[in-house]
């Protein structure tokens, strides 16, 4: 059962922690301090005009990037994407 499931899987924990990477009302709402804020309230909060602004966004790009690229093949299994061989 686990080699058809793992695709499904491995979608569902990428997209969850894609979707959990990228929160920011959240955060604010539950965070006592704002020194334990992560990375995406802290960027919201940032002035596009600000040149941190940019570098922070690639690093705050980085985490679901690798994962996609990581388990790329997973994710196309497990979103249910099949490839036609044409010939």
């Amino acid at each position: 059962i686990t080699p058809s499931v793992l695709p499904g899987a491995v979608c569902t924990a990428v997209l969850f922690f894609a979707d959990t990477w990228n929160q920011v009302a959240e955060p604010r709402i539950l965070m006592e301090t704002e020194d334990k804020l992560p990375l995406a309230p802290i960027l919201h909060a940032l002035s596009d005009a600000e040149p941190v602004a940019y570098a922070a966004a690639v690093i705050f790009l980085l985490g679901p990037l690798l994962l996609q690229l990581l388990f790329s093949e997973q994710l196309t299994e497990g979103l249910g994407y099949v490839q036609i061989n044409k010939r």
